[in-house]
């Protein structure tokens, strides 16, 4: 994260804890007064950084909005995608007539100017790589897959995949079924059709079995506090999924815990234990998931587990079974240049539409998978590539 703000040249200045925390809270509740609440990955990112907001953290009192209190949203991270931007500020118009909210001055941020810089230069590398002849474009590939960065700073990194990506999808259009595409690109987006609701919208997949009359607001202090003792290092998460137990009751997402965070079992342990909760909460997908992950021939029931689920699912399911279906039914199975093609397109959909979280992981799979059948596709080996 912090590489990432660096390369933007954010600058930091230090301040106490409490003032933060204070900061944070005092924007998400002046938000909420006005229909706007945080992106679903919140609380999911901010387990590790905030402490619970109780009364053991000093109350300070944050202004907030602009001279006469009115919100004003700017994108000025450049988070937001330029349909969630409009949704947004189709929203706020509405409460212009009753003098609660101002449209801001648009202005670029330094994220959006970068992206636009970063964008001419993608366009300019891929139209030189265009003009080569397939022997050049080639031999061009043969080359940057025997390479790699020359150090481990993170800039460079991004700059290698990025050309490895720009020379990718020059080859992809030369050599790619479009058609196929096209037909595995409706069937993804048909498949992966669900409702995805934040993890603390009940009732959803995720917290099946709790009431959806459960405190809300009870129930995210709770479930993160834990989280991040499950996080922590601890050997023995036992006692800790017990007390939750005692607090949220006895519920498939205890089980699915345990299988993610017990750091104690071996791979034949998981299955065993995987298979034990499934027969218990047949119909609980994170179950499903870590069972059809974890057995080679189960792979393949990942391609419908999502069908087969009736309530709305969470941010939290969709990454895991992205991340899976990517793992196992592409990268681990009979797939094809087309296919992944497809994939990758379905994704930059989803990660614009829901601001995905740690898609990055998926995305660095595909690449992977791109490369590895490109070098197919030409006969070129290399083993590091796989």
């Amino acid at each position: 994260m912090h590489e990432g703000l660096a390369r933007n040249k954010i600058q930091f200045i230090e301040i106490p804890y409490k003032l933060a925390h204070n900061i944070i809270y005092a924007g998400i509740e002046f938000a909420e007064e006005f229909g706007l609440h945080p992106v679903a990955d919140f609380t999911r990112v901010t387990q590790y950084l905030l402490e619970e907001d109780t009364e053991d953290i000093p109350l300070i009192h944050i202004r907030c909005g602009d001279e006469n209190g009115n919100p004003r949203y700017t994108n000025s991270g450049g988070y937001d995608s330029a349909a969630k931007e409009k949704r947004i500020h189709a929203h706020l118009n509405n409460l212009i007539s009753l003098g609660k909210y101002k449209t801001p001055e648009v202005r670029k941020s330094r994220k959006e100017i970068e992206q636009e810089k970063r964008k001419e230069e993608y366009e300019k590398l891929k139209l030189s790589y265009k003009e080569m002849t397939p022997e050049e474009i080639k031999a061009c590939f043969s080359q940057f897959i025997r390479t790699k960065p020359e150090s481990s700073n993170p800039q460079e990194q991004w700059e290698y995949f990025d050309k490895g990506g720009i020379i990718a999808d020059v080859i992809i259009e030369s050599i790619v079924d479009e058609e196929k595409v096209s037909k595995f690109t409706d069937k993804f987006t048909e498949d992966f059709d669900v409702n995805i609701v934040d993890i603390f919208e009940l009732p959803n997949s995720y917290f099946a079995g709790l009431s959806e009359d459960a405190d809300k607001s009870k129930l995210r202090n709770t479930y993160w506090k834990y989280i991040r003792k499950l996080t922590s290092d601890i050997e023995d998460i036992t006692p800790i999924l017990e007390k939750l137990r005692k607090e949220i009751g006895d519920i498939p997402v205890i089980y699915y815990l345990d299988l993610r965070y017990n750091k104690k079992l071996s791979k034949s342990a998981f299955k065993k234990r995987a298979l034990q909760y499934l027969k218990a909460y047949p119909d609980y997908l994170m179950l499903k998931i870590q069972r059809y992950s974890s057995v080679p021939k189960l792979h393949h029931k990942l391609k419908t587990v999502l069908s087969e689920t009736q309530a709305p699912i969470t941010i939290i399911e969709f990454m895991d079974f992205l991340y899976s279906y990517a793992k196992y039914c592409l990268f681990g199975g009979d797939h094809t240049l087309e296919k992944v093609v497809a994939f990758e397109g379905v994704m930059y959909k989803y990660e614009n539409k829901y601001q995905l979280p740690a898609a990055d992981g998926i995305m660095l799979t595909l690449w992977l998978m791109k490369m590895a059948l490109i070098a197919q596709h030409y006969g070129v080996k290399n083993k590091d590539i796989k």
